[in-house]
């Protein structure tokens, strides 16, 4: 890594596999990388319902290896490409894909309530989507609680800039928790407004929101913000 003074660090506290995917897809980028995740994904075990579910519903990506205990072939409404990608390589159909939990929720408002859906979910979830649409649910994983690695807080307290991309409310919060002190200029990429609100504690000089919710955004955002340093 360069150590020239005034390059900036970017930090990204997704879960390691996630994390790894995004600097990749990111490309080359003038600022050293440093992954620090915030989050841990523990898988768990869950009983399937009886009668078994004729659908599912995943709003994550970290849910998609619990297909492997389902009946092959499900149809799956999906929120994001990356969920629908797992879905199909788990052995279900995805059959609609939305950018966002409430645009799922509105489009599945008219699905017939006749039909037995499933949504494999985490611990932390939002929006209640189960109990919009009529569905059964069962949490799959838990996304533990992890620290800041040393070199992730040496680079918040150090003199050189630091972009800091937030995909989650829950994630932006824990880091508003954890870091007591940020001497470094912070810049924020959000990949929503509420993810925006919930980083607010933290001493941003930046707030650079996607301009949708989706990987592919965040990447432009964290591209125009490094230009703009």
């Amino acid at each position: 890594m360069s150590g020239a003074t005034g390059r900036p660090w970017l930090i990204v506290t997704r879960p390691t596999p996630s994390a790894e995917r995004f600097l990749e897809e990111l490309g080359e980028v003038a600022a050293d990388s440093l992954v620090s995740p915030i989050l841990a994904i523990l898988r768990r075990p869950f009983a399937l319902p009886e009668p078994p579910p004729e659908g599912l519903i995943l709003t994550s990506e970290n849910a998609a290896f619990a297909i492997a205990c389902l009946p092959p072939g499900l149809p799956v409404w999906c929120v994001g490409h990356r969920s629908a990608e797992a879905a199909r390589a788990a052995g279900a159909k995805p059959v609609f894909v939305a950018e966002t939990a409430e645009r799922l929720v509105a489009v599945m408002a008219d699905h017939p309530r006749d039909v037995r859906l499933l949504h494999l979910r985490g611990a932390h979830a939002r929006g209640d989507v189960a109990k919009r649409v009529g569905a059964e649910e069962r949490i799959v994983y838990v996304q533990e609680p992890r620290p800041l690695t040393a070199e992730a807080r040496a680079a918040l307290a150090g003199e050189r800039p630091v972009i800091l991309p937030l995909f989650s409310p829950r994630s932006a919060a824990l880091l508003a928790k954890e870091v007591a002190e940020v001497r470094a200029p912070l810049s924020i990429v959000a990949m929503s407004a509420e993810v925006a609100a919930a980083a607010r504690p933290l001493p941003a000089r930046r707030v650079e929101l996607a301009e949708s919710p989706t990987g592919r955004e965040m990447r432009a955002a964290v591209h125009r913000l490094i230009r703009r340093l």
